[in-house]
């Protein structure tokens, strides 16, 4: 019975550590695409300075 109990534990903490982990990896690629989000709208930015000072 300890060792049913013992196993059961050990697939719980394994399912918070794979939450933990999606939860991690989730914030790092919403932080990495607003950090891309922000660059693209630079690159547009300039771009368009660029056409206006050609122009």
């Amino acid at each position: 019975m300890a060792l049913i109990f013992f196993i059961m534990k050990i697939n719980t903490l394994e399912n918070e550590l794979l939450i933990w982990l999606y939860f991690q990896l989730k914030t790092g690629l919403d932080c990495i695409f607003r950090q891309l989000d922000k660059l693209e709208a630079k690159v547009e930015y300039v771009g368009i300075a660029e056409v206006r000072r050609q122009l």
